[in-house]
Order: structure tokens, then C-alpha cells, then sequence
């Protein structure tokens, strides 16, 4: 899995985890709802300003959004719903 899928998944954990919808996050992060929606996807790479945002707006750590451990958010997506 590419680095751009891993911290799209990450983002997308974070923000159901908070219960807020890619245009809810796009409003607070002062980006595009289309945006959000390709970086969740993998489908761009993230500049470093909108990773930043994104933490901010999730009230996450960056570190958190760059974790490709084994024990990092990765395994939630069994059974969850797309978005």
C-alpha cells in the first residue's frame, strides 16, 4: 500500500472516529470537500499545510495520520462503511 492510501485511511479513521462528515472536516480545515475526499482516497498527495489542518481539525497529532505501524488505525476498516 502506497504512502498517499495509508494517511488517506488514517484521515478517514480519525474523522469518523469523530463523527464528522468529509464536509464538516473540509470547513474546519479550510480545504475543499473534493479535496478531502481524494486525499481519503488515495488518489493525491497531501501537502504538508493540509496535513496540518487536517490534524488540527481532527485534534490529532501528525504523527498520528503518518502512523503505518501495525498497531496504528489501519486494522478498523474491517467492516466499515464507505463514506
Amino acid at each position: 500500500m502506497e504512502i498517499k492510501n495509508i494517511v488517506g485511511q488514517n484521515i478517514k479513521f480519525y474523522r469518523f472516529k469523530r463523527e464528522i462528515s468529509q464536509e464538516e472536516l473540509a470547513h474546519q480545515a479550510n480545504i475543499s470537500t473534493t479535496s478531502i475526499s481524494l486525499i481519503e482516497n488515495g488518489r493525491v498527495d497531501i501537502k504538508l499545510s493540509n496535513l496540518f489542518e487536517i490534524s488540527k481539525a481532527l485534534d490529532v497529532d501528525i504523527k498520528d495520520l503518518l502512523d503505518f505501524s501495525d498497531k496504528g488505525p489501519l486494522d478498523w476498516r474491517v467492516g466499515l462503511k464507505k463514506n
